[in-house]
């Protein structure tokens, strides 16, 4: 039987592969068209404009790959010198820039501040049991999950169908919910972080 730890991380990991999920739909139709949690798309369209000397779209795709970069290594960097729960303070601070985000009026500080957060969430938050893990993207986790389904390996099909499964909800989520809020529907996100904080303490 499945212990409540195992159960309340694999509920955290849905939760965090919905907010990846849903800020990807979140800043591509609301933020330029630029994919603020990942960076394969980002560096695709930047070489395409790079070939076609397009410098404000080279700008538009370079600096969030840049933000990305430097929230993996802002965790990387200061994860081993807090003495408090790191985690929580990345939720925090994850809650603290969101909420500013509708009332930012230039789009590429926005889209940067996205990324830095999805940089820091990517790499503070990277396993469920004893699997690897992306929270903010989909590609690793559906090789991961076929491949556990190729060889039937009962919990690992489990923690992949979940972040899967999680990534493409907060896609619909966030698709559905900006018809009727607007750059405001992001607060979903809010929502969810702290429903996140509130499982972490009793994993």
């Amino acid at each position: 039987m499945i212990n409540n730890a195992v159960i309340n991380k694999r509920r955290i990991a849905f939760l965090l592969t919905m907010i990846g999920g849903f800020l990807e739909i979140y800043s591509y139709l609301l933020l330029g068209k630029v994919f603020a949690t990942t960076i394969t798309g980002n560096l695709i369209l930047l070489v395409f404009n790079l070939k076609r000397l397009e410098v404000s779209n080279i700008i538009k795709y370079l600096v969030p790959i840049i933000f990305f970069c430097l929230g993996v290594l802002v965790s990387e960097k200061i994860k081993s010198k807090i003495t408090i729960s790191f985690s929580k303070l990345v939720l925090f601070l994850e809650i603290l820039i969101l909420s500013f985000i509708p009332f930012m009026k230039i789009q590429l500080i926005a889209i940067s501040l996205i990324a830095f957060i999805s940089g820091i969430q990517i790499q503070t938050f990277r396993k469920i049991s004893n699997n690897v893990y992306m929270s903010t993207m989909c590609t690793g986790n559906t090789r991961a999950l076929v491949e556990a389904l190729t060889n039937k390996r009962e919990q690992d099909i489990k923690d992949y169908f979940v972040v899967v499964s999680g990534f493409l909800l907060g896609v619909l989520l966030g698709d559905i919910s900006i018809v009727f809020f607007d750059k405001f529907s992001i607060y979903i996100c809010v929502l969810m972080i702290l429903l996140i904080i509130y499982i972490i303490k009793k994993v």
